[in-house]
């Protein structure tokens, strides 16, 4: 596997023979994300933050849905070349997105997609299991 960095995708590389474009991502809940910033900045100042840190507890129609759009996006912006592969990496450490929960999640999910040919979503690590990756199912839009 060789890799060149390019912008869009996030580079390029020979998998399985094929030259293809990879785009990398994150999956995160940015209101939550951002009140938990804010909290945490305004304790570091020695105040009391008027929201404290949160986690947000996914609901699958909310996850299916934030990975479509994430797929919208990137099958938005054409590449400058043409790629026999397409490749979108989805990462995330979101709290309530364990492996169980991700499975359970895309289970029956599938995803439209038009420039992306093969989608992975991957998850921090967990103990005993590593770093878990799904792939996600693609439907030709």
């Amino acid at each position: 596997m060789s890799f060149r960095y390019t912008h869009p995708p996030d580079c390029e590389a020979m998998l399985d023979g094929q030259f293809s474009g990879i785009e990398v991502t994150e999956l995160v809940h940015r209101p939550t994300l951002e009140r938990s910033i804010k909290a945490v900045r305004q304790r570091a100042r020695g105040e009391e933050p008027g929201k404290h840190e949160a986690y947000f507890n996914w609901s699958r129609e909310e996850f299916v849905g934030a990975l479509q759009k994430l797929l919208d996006v990137k099958n938005s912006k054409p590449p400058p070349r043409t790629y026999e592969r397409y490749v979108i990496v989805i990462h995330t450490a979101e709290f309530f997105l364990d492996s169980g929960t991700v499975e359970r999640f895309l289970q029956g999910a599938r995803f439209s997609s038009g420039l992306i040919t093969r989608a992975f979503f991957g998850l921090q690590y967990e103990p005993g299991k590593g770093y878990p990756v799904f792939e996600l199912e693609l439907v030709r839009a």
